[in-house]
């Protein structure tokens, strides 16, 4: 509740104000928690990506080639994906 409402008259709506403040509070704890797992899901697979990309660019040997070619497709249709 809003610091800016009216004072409560009795204990009872004192208590009802706290119980209502408490329960939204949960609510958007609950909220930042789904948020915060979703992002560590969605870190957790870039870095995947990251790696995966990472170990076709180590495979690629310097210069020209048909293989250098073959794995910058497979890097590109990879990050078209995204």
């Amino acid at each position: 509740m809003h610091e800016s409402m009216k004072q409560p008259d009795t204990h009872e709506d004192l208590a009802i104000m706290l119980v209502t403040k408490w329960e939204y509070e949960d609510e958007l704890k609950a909220i930042e928690e789904i948020l915060s797992d979703a992002r560590e899901r969605n870190v957790a697979g870039k870095r995947t990506t990251l790696e995966k990309e990472d170990d076709i660019a180590d495979l690629m040997v310097p210069g020209p080639g048909p293989a250098n070619e073959k794995l910058e497709v497979q890097m590109s249709s990879r990050r078209a994906r995204k």
